[in-house]
């Protein structure tokens, strides 16, 4: 495959994916727009690439580094629903955005591999936990601006371009930390919530956490397959592990909750 048809394929592919997730975030709401743009939709492809271009070694290694950036995006998550209760949209986006500068340079500082799924694992059960009571059903269309699906559609896109290109400089341990950045979850997050609520912001943190347990799976899968299965037969398990993980806790979680229900 040619540079020029790699290229072709990094401006085609991701802006049609942010596309189609944020049509069905505004006609399903927050929760469903939340699990949906919680998916491997940027990490993914920003895998596939760095196994094409810088081999799947470094795919590999960048996939271990990224269970240490999806730590970072979690943690923020968490801030971000704390401190929301006390200041404005504005603010909690900037210092969310200025909280999770500091815990990725931490992340990239400490050995953070070991107990990386350990720490991811308990965050999504945290979140999950404290997000309970918006329940799981699907809302109305929210009030979406025009701009902000072009928007998010530059935004996935530019990370994806940067971050292939300057793989080769800054190595798979940064490229990894980058991977799991929500360029389309965190627009839709923040809008939520100004537009509509915090009730639809917090179905939408939810929703993400929920899906945060197939990024886990399918970073581990690349992390540990890429090479002995080959690029193609990698991503596609790593695929289906991330996308059944998702649905198999979406079912779990509604089953506790119908039992609950039926409990009182």
């Amino acid at each position: 495959m040619s540079p020029f048809e790699l290229l072709l394929i990094k401006l085609t592919v991701t802006p049609v994916m942010m596309l189609a997730v944020s049509l069905a975030a505004r006609k399903w709401g927050g929760f469903v727009g939340g699990i949906i743009s919680g998916l491997p939709l940027t990490s993914a492809p920003i895998m596939f690439f760095l196994a094409i271009e810088q081999g799947a070694p470094f795919a590999e290694r960048a996939a271990s580094s990224a269970l240490s950036g999806l730590t970072a995006v979690l943690l923020t998550y968490c801030f971000y629903l704390h401190v929301t209760r006390t200041v404005s949209v504005l603010m909690s986006c900037l210092a969310s955005l200025a909280f999770f500068a500091v815990c990725s340079l931490l992340t990239f500082q400490a050995p953070f591999a070991n107990w990386a799924i350990p720490a991811d694992l308990l965050l999504i059960g945290a979140i999950i936990r404290s997000t309970g009571a918006t329940g799981d059903k699907p809302a109305p269309s929210p009030k979406t601006p025009s701009w902000s699906i072009p928007l998010r559609m530059v935004a996935s896109t530019a990370l994806l371009l940067m971050v292939t290109a300057l793989a080769h400089l800054i190595g798979p341990h940064w490229s990894g930390l980058l991977s799991p950045i929500p360029v389309v979850a965190w627009p839709l997050t923040v809008f939520l919530h100004k537009l509509n609520g915090r009730t639809e912001m917090v179905a939408a943190v939810r929703g993400n956490a929920i899906s945060a347990l197939g990024i886990i799976l399918f970073y581990v899968v690349v992390g540990n397959f890429m090479v002995r299965l080959g690029v193609f037969a990698a991503f596609s398990l790593a695929l289906l592990a991330a996308v059944t993980a998702t649905l198999a806790l979406i079912m779990a979680l509604k089953a506790a909750r119908l039992r609950t229900s039926a409990s009182h």
